[in-house]
């Protein structure tokens, strides 16, 4: 009798075991992947020298994966160009940043804007470009700037801020856009004397997925997550924290 209750206990215990093995397996199988494509700007979303991607859009989307439940993001950091192509060729299934304007038959926009970006315009002193003139015939780039859509002339795309501002400064295009943190950096450490900065406008930075049936499903789900993001006071902090407002100054 008292065998057999040793083995009783034993089987029961071997068989409480192998469930809960297998329970467990079953959840991290249940983890659905997505693909996270970023496009590459300095400080927001980089490759670092441990080859892992780092800066704040990659926190970002680290965060969001700790309030989506069974799911599992993979980040990747690319070129824009490239980011945007991940998103058409189903190689990615979210792109960011992106702003509305830019949402077209292969990019559908998440309707949760994750920042607001305010976006600085820089031209040459002798030559300033102001908002809301006509810049027809105008060169202006910008990083990412294939997706600014609202200025009535295609934006020339230079992920660069550095290169972006010695263009301006040397007269080979007539202005340069971006977020203010991150190019009045590379404007400081040019020490580029000529360069007239001035507020453009703020636009709301979003999530692009792709525009079919799968893309806007996946898009109904990241509106209620972002939500919940944005719920969480300290992350909320976070949020506020990346893009600071409008700093009016000049460095001449």
């Amino acid at each position: 009798m008292f065998i057999e209750d040793v083995l009783k206990r034993f089987f029961h215990n071997l068989f409480a075991g192998v469930c809960l093995i297998l329970g467990t397996a079953s959840s991290f199988a249940a983890d659905r992947s997505i693909a996270v494509s970023l496009g590459e700007i300095p400080n927001r979303a980089e490759m670092g020298p441990d080859g892992k991607p780092w800066g704040t859009y990659v926190e970002i989307f680290r965060r969001l994966d700790d309030v989506y439940e069974g799911v599992s993001f993979e980040i990747g950091v690319f070129p824009f160009a490239r980011s945007f192509n991940n998103i058409a060729s189903g190689q990615a299934d979210i792109h960011f940043p992106m702003g509305p304007a830019t949402a077209n038959s292969k990019l559908h926009f998440v309707p949760e804007p994750l920042l607001e970006l305010p976006l600085v315009l820089y031209s040459r002193i002798e030559a300033p470009l102001r908002p809301g003139t006509d810049w027809s015939g105008k060169l202006v780039e910008a990083i990412g700037g294939g997706q600014l859509k609202e200025f009535g002339i295609e934006i020339g795309t230079e992920d660069n801020p550095r290169s972006g501002l010695i263009k301006v400064s040397l007269g080979r295009i007539d202005g340069f856009i971006g977020e203010q943190s991150v190019v009045d950096r590379a404007l400081l450490e040019a020490d580029l004397s000529n360069i007239h900065r001035e507020y453009l406008k703020s636009i709301p930075l979003g999530v692009a997925v792709r525009n079919n049936e799968a893309g806007r499903e996946l898009s109904t789900e990241l509106v209620d997550k972002i939500k919940t993001l944005k719920d969480i006071p300290h992350n909320r902090d976070f949020l506020d924290f990346i893009f600071p407002p409008y700093d009016d100054w000049q460095i001449y």
